[in-house]
């Protein structure tokens, strides 16, 4: 049958960008919005075009032709079934799957488990639950092994709307037992949906498993023994769900089924089995990466699961699987061993785990030199986790401190991935250290050899082949920020670092360089990377950052800009660096400075540069106060029309309201020129965010957008309120003012799920605005909506400071009502 473009746009609404898409003709996603907007004004259109898709899954014999049309019927089911458009729908597929033609049947179970997936929980109810599990699963007879398998994945799809009838022990029977039974049929497939969807009953159901946990514990037994790598690797990781679910609830002390506590040892063993699988012909050392069926990263991740659960009573199971294997021949057995270990490796309960580490410390680091790389990388791996979670164990001595740093900078320049765990070994050290009092002493004489070591990873190539530039720069700003440098040594750091910006910058692509190896993209996130770390050493240098030394730095930023032709990320962290070094005293770089940040502002095209041009200028305003005024008309256009353009993003207009705000701060009353604007940008943006949100903007920015508008108002507040404006200025205000008052009222009307920043800027705006002007608009603040919400409100949300701002509602409360 041959469609129309408009009934396949339809039809492919929902999913048009996840499924099948790229078999049809890509110029149909285009008029897929403009259909959709008016798709059921004409319901004998909207029947016909149901009807020609349901054929496509009753009456076709092709498979690829059936999953299209079940895909497309689930797109229309989706939006039809919570309208209740399509009432006849659910039962007709329900009959559909008892048909004696089995492509029928299979066209009917892959429309229910798409529908399944697609559609939000709330939008189907139990009892159509109910329907569409009984017809999915009575679809499992392990003798007809395409319908098993067709009916499993579709169910699959469906298992994490189970929570919805688990709490029927028929219905809970009926799906466990009819997935014990999916779990007998020897077919990798089968095995494989079978597990996706206990997981996903694990995850969802988690609280009604109990019963079965003793049939789930043979099953993924038997699985984990099994030839069937992929369902094995999945078997595993229902115990690690089941782990984090109890782990999550004992942090937040509420009660679960100590499913973990209570069969710890054959949980444990059961994984271990999986790893003991392991073996030479199942991994290519060649290969960087581990195959997709091998099952020792979700073993790894089910062990540490555990081991978060239950602490240091997972010590002697793993310890005995471990030790034995720790000096075999076999290096499979020395990589799973390492690896077993570092799973446990976790904040201890006792001295327990400290302890046997500490007994196989010597020996466990000197696996480092082994010769088989992957047996390095875990050994790596398992002192990362030791530095982050137990860095006594390392700092014990001023012996096991230097084994392990001297290793370690000996073996920073080999395979990218060794070199990556190891400098984030080395700054979860110095972290960790910095915040245990006594234990950074042991490190003080190491930290110039470290740092120095680390940085000469930058331009090597294997590291930006392998994308690990960003955790070598990571771990750099890591140590930085947790140790004290000494000046030689950030002068030091500084010239290693400026040699390498002096380098990259001296062509776009820098064919001459060091850093030759890199295309454009690459050459700009390296100078990002460098341009971080050298905001950090100039905010701790400070008073060493002279005015040669900020006129070379200047030099360089412009180098950079002309390399690029626009502000790049790098420049402006190193220009934030200068910036706070010098606080108020940067004003005789402005004339060099300025031009560069009004570019940044403007160009929408790179919207980092944007928003971090734009936080510079609150930076600006903060250290040069009432000095700002000499750059405000300047600022303040290039915020406003950075407001006002339908280019720049919603998180580049946040940072140009607290710029605007920040400025008001700073310059007071000499703001007046600039405030009708500033308000009738804000007071619009405020409207939009609580209208309906645009397409491409989530709710998370709308929330943050928000926020970014309370916050400018709340410093527009403040700067503007003094004794020098004059009375028209005033009633100017006033009005905005019950503007204010109305956006938060509207505010109040969709506040679930609000982070805390929100409540306190909107209790905040409301005391300022009460607090200024109260005393002359008090029966209008006395009956806005508002006031009364904020007032039921107070004792119900929490935020820092919350019992000042309430002590002065409060006392605000009881002014204007003696009013």
């Amino acid at each position: 049958m041959i469609f129309s473009e408009q009934i396949f746009v339809y039809s492919c609404q929902h999913v048009a960008q996840q499924r099948f898409i790229s078999s049809f003709n890509p110029t149909l996603i285009c008029p897929l919005q403009k259909y959709s907007t008016q798709p059921h004004k004409d319901p004998e259109t909207r029947f016909h075009i149901k009807e020609a898709l349901f054929s496509m899954i009753k009456d076709q014999r092709e498979m690829h032709v059936i999953k299209a049309g079940a895909t497309c019927v689930a797109a229309i089911a989706v939006l039809e079934i919570p309208a209740n458009m399509w009432p006849e729908l659910i039962p007709q597929l329900q009959n559909m799957a008892q048909s004696q033609e089995l492509l029928e049947r299979l066209g009917s179970l892959m429309t229910l488990g798409f529908i399944c997936e697609d559609i939000d929980p709330q939008d189907i109810n139990p009892d159509q639950m109910n329907f569409i599990f009984g017809a999915l699963l009575e679809n499992v007879i392990p003798e007809e092994r395409q319908l098993t398998a067709i009916s499993m994945k579709a169910f699959s799809r469906a298992a994490h709307l189970t929570y919805r009838n688990f709490s029927s022990e028929q219905h809970r029977a009926f799906i466990m037992d009819k997935i014990f039974l999916a779990s007998t049929v020897q077919d990798e497939d089968i095995l494989q949906s079978t597990m996706e969807a206990l997981n996903e009953i694990a995850r969802e159901s988690y609280d009604f498993i109990g019963e079965y946990i003793e049939k789930i514990g043979e099953l993924t037994a038997n699985l984990i023994n099994s030839e069937f790598d992929l369902a094995s690797k999945l078997a595993i990781e229902i115990w690690s769900t089941i782990a984090e679910i109890e782990y999550k609830r004992q942090k937040r002390r509420i009660n679960h089924l100590g499913i973990i506590q209570r069969y710890s040892n054959a949980v444990i063993k059961i994984i271990l089995t999986g790893l003991d699988k392991v073996n030479e012909n199942s991994i290519d050392t060649g290969l960087e990466e581990l195959p997709p069926n091998c099952c020792i990263v979700s073993a790894g991740l089910a062990l540490e699961s555990i081991a978060r659960v239950v602490g240091d009573d997972c010590i002697e199971v793993v310890s005995e699987f471990f030790g034995p294997k720790l000096g075999s021949p076999k290096w499979t057995d020395r990589f799973v061993a390492i690896i077993a270990l570092a799973s446990i490796i976790n904040p201890p309960s006792t001295d327990k785990l400290p302890q046997m580490i500490s007994e196989n410390y010597d020996f466990l680091l000197n696996m480092l030199d082994d010769n088989i790389e992957r047996v390095r990388q875990s050994v790596a791996y398992a002192y990362y986790k030791l530095a982050q979670n137990i860095p006594e164990v390392i700092l014990s001595s001023q012996h096991t401190a230097d084994l392990f740093i001297n290793k370690s900078l000996i073996h920073l320049c080999e395979d990218p991935a060794i070199s990556t765990l190891l400098v984030g070994g080395l700054s979860n050290l110095y972290e960790t250290a910095n915040l245990k009092d006594g234990l950074g002493e042991r490190l003080i004489g190491y930290t110039a050899n470290v740092l120095s070591k680390i940085i000469e990873l930058i331009p090597q190539e294997q590291i930006h082949k392998t994308n690990h530039l960003q955790s070598v720069i990571d771990g750099i700003n890591t140590i930085q920020e947790s140790c004290s440098l000494t000046p030689d040594l950030m002068q030091q750091l500084y010239e290693f670092l400026t040699f390498y910006l002096t380098e990259l910058s001296k062509s776009t692509i820098p064919a001459e360089s060091s850093f030759k190896f890199l295309n454009k993209e690459q050459l700009e996130n390296v100078q990002n990377g460098i341009g971080g770390i050298v905001q950090i050493l100039l905010i701790k240098l400070r008073e060493g950052v002279n005015d040669d030394l900020a006129r070379n730095i200047l030099a360089l930023v412009g180098n950079i800009i002309h390399q690029h032709g626009k502000m790049i990320s790098c420049c402006l962290f190193i220009l934030h660096g200068l910036i706070v070094a010098f606080e108020d005293k940067f004003d005789q770089h402005m004339n060099v400075v300025k031009p560069w940040l009004l570019s940044a502002m403007s160009f929408y095209e790179d919207e980092n540069s944007s928003r971090q041009a734009c936080g510079l200028v609150s930076d600006l305003a903060n250290y040069f106060e009432k000095n700002m005024c000499r750059y405000s008309d300047d600022f303040m256009q290039a915020l406003i029309d950075v407001l006002v353009s339908n280019e720049h993003s919603t998180e580049t207009k946040e940072h140009a309201m607290i710029a605007v705000g920040d400025i008001c701060l700073a310059i007071e009353d000499s703001f007046s020129p600039y405030f009708n604007k500033s308000m009738d940008c804000l007071m619009s943006a405020a409207q939009l965010t609580v209208m309906e949100a645009n397409y491409s903007t989530t709710n998370e920015q709308i929330n943050r957008l928000k926020i970014a508008i309370l916050d400018a108002l709340i410093s527009i507040i403040h700067g503007i309120h003094n004794n020098r404006i004059d009375e028209a200025f005033k009633r100017q205000i006033k009005g905005y003012a019950m503007s204010m008052l109305d956006y938060i009222n509207s505010l109040l009307d969709n506040i679930d799920g609000m982070p805390e920043e929100f409540f306190k800027n909107v209790y905040n705006l409301y005391l300022d605005i009460t607090q200024y002007y109260g005393h002359e608009m008090s029966n209008a603040i006395r009956q806005n909506p508002a006031t009364k919400r904020l007032q039921d409100g107070i004792s119900h949300v929490q935020f820092e400071g919350h019992d000042e701002v309430s002590e002065r509602f409060m006392t605000l409360m009881k002014q204007i009502e003696a009013k």
